[in-house]
């Protein structure tokens, strides 16, 4: 009687260990799943629907192309500042607001080549 006894109690202790590896591992891939649907660092969501006609450039990104200037044998025009040279660059920046938007236009010649570029401050 008490090896049926003790067979019948591991018989129920090992399908309820059974029963708990099942749970875990069902439990443990739902998470996975829900893991990865967190927005994180390296998650973007863009809930912009609507493609804006034009895309402003901020003031900071203005400065950014401004530093490329030498890979370019063009002027950039910001506001009524001339930008030419990487002296051009260091003296006059201050003038750019880093927070503001700008409206970007550039100017071809008659042979397609850009002639110059030139960033409209957006109020």
């Amino acid at each position: 009687m008490t090896t049926a006894r003790h067979s019948l109690w591991f018989l129920f202790a090992f399908s309820m260990f059974l029963s708990s590896v099942a749970y875990t591992v069902f439990l443990t891939t739902d998470i996975y799943k829900g893991l990865t649907e967190l927005p994180t660092s390296e998650t973007v969501y863009n809930t912009q629907l609507e493609i804006p006609e034009e895309v402003l450039w901020t003031g900071a990104q203005v400065v950014g192309k401004l530093y490329r200037l030498t890979e370019n044998d063009y002027p950039i025009v910001v506001g009524t500042e001339v930008f030419e040279t990487d002296e051009d660059v260091k003296n006059k920046q201050h003038f750019i607001n880093l927070q503001g938007h700008y409206k970007s236009e550039t100017i071809l010649g008659s042979d397609g080549n850009i002639l110059r570029i030139v960033f409209t401050y957006q109020p």
